[in-house]
């Protein structure tokens, strides 16, 4: 039966009888009639948008009830890549730290996440492209620049991706068998070398205003490099922040916070270039 029928008093209405010339008005009777058609037999209906939205949610929760946790067997050495612009080529290393061996294809992307490898427009090359690290076993990969024109007043940012492929079940057997292949993408800068030379500190390269816009805070980067800003504090509080890129500058809004005034208490960390976080 469609959903519309279930509800009785909200479909039913009272239908008032044809009246007949010779029929008086006090022999009138009212008839309750049914919108809705009784179902033929077998019939079936379609489903509501309820109906569907919670078949979805019962799916997602018994898929997340069955799967385990998935962890990327290969770990990069670092959290970020620093490409200094006086040279032509670095090393990136990784390990395997798995039980079983892995398949990886490795490349830099410009940003665009979705691209396919061979679609990406870096100039970076990474060699080798594709390798198989045995367990407990690590790889070095040869970061060549090719030479493109790159800004020289300011860092450029790229991506480095290392998908981790795992093998397939020694048994042969991959009935009701879910294969992931986790993606590993850290942040890479290019430097240029008269960025390199420059000393000043994140702390001092940012300046902090109120964006009333987003009832929040405006940074302002006035250096050459991105600085990803851990966190904020605000009146005891932390909050989630992002990177700022060179000489631009970034909104954060506060969740659950409407800033009028820069607050008493403030403070904020950043991320250096090994990945260590800095008061």
């Amino acid at each position: 039966v469609p959903p519309r029928c279930l509800s009785m008093p909200a479909t039913m209405r009272l239908m008032p009888p044809r009246l007949e010339k010779s029929q008086p008005t006090s022999t009138l009777r009212w008839s309750i009639r049914n919108p809705c058609p009784r179902p033929r037999s077998g019939a079936v209906y379609p489903p509501d948008k309820e109906e569907v939205n919670m078949r979805r949610m019962v799916l997602a929760l018994l898929l997340s009830s069955y799967l385990p946790s998935a962890d990327a067997s290969m770990v990069i050495d670092g959290t970020r890549i620093i490409f200094s612009g006086d040279k032509k080529e670095i090393a990136v290393r990784a390990t395997n730290m798995g039980e079983t061996p892995s398949l990886t294809q490795v490349w830099v992307d410009d940003g665009r996440v979705q691209n396919q490898p061979e679609k990406d427009a870096a100039p970076f090359i990474v060699l080798p492209p594709i390798v198989r690290i045995e367990p407990g076993k690590g790889q070095s990969w040869r970061l060549v620049f090719n030479g493109s024109r790159l800004p020289q007043d300011r860092e450029s940012l790229f991506w480095f991706n290392l998908p981790d492929i795992p093998p397939e079940p020694k048994n042969g057997k991959t009935d009701n068998y879910l294969q992931l292949a986790i993606r590993s993408r850290i942040k890479l800068f290019y430097r240029p070398a008269g960025v390199a030379a420059e000393k000043i500190a994140a702390e001092k390269a940012l300046n902090w205003a109120l964006a009333p816009t987003c009832n929040g805070l405006r940074v302002s980067n006035a250096s050459a490099r991105y600085i990803t800003i851990d966190s904020i504090t605000l009146n005891g509080q932390k909050h989630a922040a992002g990177m700022v890129a060179p000489f631009s500058s970034l909104e954060i809004a506060p969740k659950g916070v409407a800033l009028r005034t820069l607050p008493a208490k403030f403070s904020f960390t950043t991320i250096n270039d090994y990945g260590a976080v800095v008061n």
